[in-house]
């Protein structure tokens, strides 16, 4: 690795040099390591390491060379298109919702380069986010809009990888007393074959009421 190069790498927006980035031509998106100095991490030099999603166009940089979409770490504000609808993170990672009523789910993923790990398969992450996801829209299906709940626990077991094509997670909801609701999914690759085994624990709060997301139908 040249150091020229290594000099374009980034890590919060700003090349390591510290200046703004400038680097036409490249594509608009690109992975990186970036070496950078980290008191929390211990070894040679005291430096650690840092993945960085580099944007290649200096337009979605602001003045300062900081990413204009990661200038805010919350709390965060912001609409969706229902009760039974992808958040934002969902989003990122391109799911779809195929159903989701009386206690079950279906949700859909593709197997986007982004999402894959070092050796070439999908991340275990991204199948596990996906069957989190499934879980909490089969919950979502029985229970009041504008409920407050969230994962307390959750078991993956992963069975086999996944190389390519579009994912799915077949989610239910296997027991519920209390505040406590408990759920199952499992997720197919195309094939059909099971790659994940997945439970979970919500609990949902006591107060329960989400506050500050605006619902555009079905909970708004």
């Amino acid at each position: 690795m040249n150091e020229s190069w290594r000099d374009r790498w980034v890590f919060g927006g700003k090349s390591r040099n510290g200046a703004p980035k400038q680097v036409p031509g490249r594509p608009k998106y690109r992975w990186a390591v970036a070496e950078v100095p980290t008191p929390r991490l211990e070894g040679e030099g005291g430096k650690g390491f840092s993945c960085g999603l580099e944007k290649g166009y200096s337009d979605q940089m602001n003045e300062d060379g900081v990413s204009k979409s990661s200038r805010s770490t919350g709390p965060h504000r912001f609409e969706m298109e229902g009760w039974i609808s992808c958040a934002p993170f969902e989003r990122l990672l391109n799911m779809r919702i195929v159903e989701a009523a009386d206690g079950r789910a279906v949700l859909t993923m593709p197997f986007h380069m982004e999402y894959a790990q070092g050796g070439g398969l999908m991340h275990g992450g991204a199948l596990v986010s996906l069957a989190d996801t499934a879980v909490v829209m089969a919950i979502k299906s029985i229970v009041p809009p504008q409920s407050h709940f969230a994962t307390v626990l959750l078991e993956a077991k992963f069975l086999a990888p996944v190389k390519q094509g579009t994912v799915t997670a077949r989610a239910r909801v296997v027991h519920r007393e209390g505040r406590v609701i408990m759920g199952h999914a499992e997720v197919c690759d195309e094939a059909g074959r099971v790659v994940v085994d997945f439970s979970s624990t919500f609990k949902v709060a006591r107060d329960a009421a989400i506050r500050g997301i605006t619902f555009q139908k079905g909970g708004a």
